[in-house]
């Protein structure tokens, strides 16, 4: 990953409360997740048995501020994993960062045996304020990285999602 990334996976490394903290902020300002959400949502997965079925990752600026951040982890079907919570900052999109991100978590879930990722992308959200990623949605994005719709569209939390899935090489 680039320079400015700083990976890590949930074992035997989680993330100090400080970069957690950070990631929780950034998920609040691009996905507007309450941040007490996602406390509850990181003690779910870390209370987790089996570690190896989750991978986080983020990259951080010099002075601590995550400026993307997601995870991807193991979906109860067999050799399918989700990716969620992928945000980039504002001022930080258009870089990489985010196909970087993406392309670390398919290649750590891979690594652990997944033959197909999934991501529920957001198709906008029509109050999100103008010209923001909320608004616009991520759909474009992933299809740029090879993802192809795998349902219809559907609502969740007001805003229009669409579940995408790619077939990972050599899977």
């Amino acid at each position: 990953m680039a320079s400015a990334t700083k990976a890590f996976v949930r074992q035997p490394y989680v993330g100090s409360p400080e970069e957690m903290e950070s990631i929780f902020r950034l998920r609040q300002e691009v996905l507007g997740e309450p941040i007490e959400r996602s406390r509850a949502i990181e003690e779910e997965f870390t209370s987790d048995a089996s570690t190896d079925r989750v991978v986080n990752a983020a990259a951080f600026d010099s002075e601590g501020n995550a400026l993307a951040a997601g995870h991807i982890s193991e979906d109860d079907r067999v050799g399918e994993w989700m990716l969620r919570y992928i945000c980039v900052a504002e001022g930080h999109r258009g870089q990489g960062l985010g196909t970087e991100l993406v392309e670390y978590l398919a290649h750590a879930a891979l690594q652990r045996g997944a033959k197909i990722i999934e991501v529920k992308a957001r198709q906008g959200d029509p109050e999100a304020t103008e010209n923001s990623d909320r608004q616009t949605g991520s759909v474009d994005f992933y299809r740029r990285l090879g993802f192809t719709a795998a349902t219809p569209s559907y609502f969740r939390h007001g805003i229009q999602h669409l579940r995408m899935s790619k077939r990972l090489p050599g899977a």
